[in-house]
Formats: structure tokens, sequence, C-alpha cells
């Protein structure tokens, strides 16, 4: 019974791992983007606020509109890729939530 079940719990323990892995990296990842983000608004509002520099926010419009939908069809075509390549995703889902989740 051990080697019938053993190649699948191998797989679903392995993807479990892997995605608590990439829920951990992604948490500090949002955590450590946020607090740059903030910084660097806080700086260009303070610039903007003194007069140093002005901020023409139409063109930011347009070049945020492109942006975010090459963001947005590159976020879908790695979701498909990685849930192409990793067996097992309510494991590995339960995984990314877990290390998301984790303080």
């Amino acid at each position: 019974m051990t080697q019938r079940f053993s190649p699948w719990l191998t797989r679903v323990g392995f993807t479990f791992i892997v995605g608590f892995v990439v829920g951990w990296a992604f948490r500090a990842f949002i955590k450590i983007m946020s607090m740059i983000a903030s910084l660097a608004l806080a700086v260009v509002l303070a610039l903007s606020y003194f007069g140093v520099l002005n901020v023409d926010f139409s063109s930011a419009e347009k070049q945020y509109e492109s942006a975010m939908s090459w963001v947005t069809d590159q976020a879908s075509r790695a979701a498909k890729t990685i849930l192409n390549h990793i067996p097992g995703s309510a494991s590995s889902f339960a995984g990314m939530f877990i290390g998301f989740r984790r303080k």
C-alpha cells in the first residue's frame, strides 16, 4: 500500500511546500513593495507641494493604462504556466494560503 500511494503523497507534499514558499515570498514582496511605493509617493508629493517638481498626471495615466494591460496579460500567463507545471493544485493553493498568512 505504501508503494502505491507514495508517489502521489510525495507530489502532494512537494506542491504544498512549493505553495508555502511562494505564499511566504509573495507576502514578503508585498510588504517591501508597499513600503517602497509609499516612500516614493511621499517624496513625490512633498516635492510637488514645495514647488520643486510639477507632476503631470495625464501622461502618467496613459502609461499606467498600457502598463496595467501588460501586467494583467503577463500575470494570467504566469498563472497558467504555474498551474500546468505544479501538480496537485489544491495542495499548492493550501500551501500558498498558509505561507501568506504565516506571521
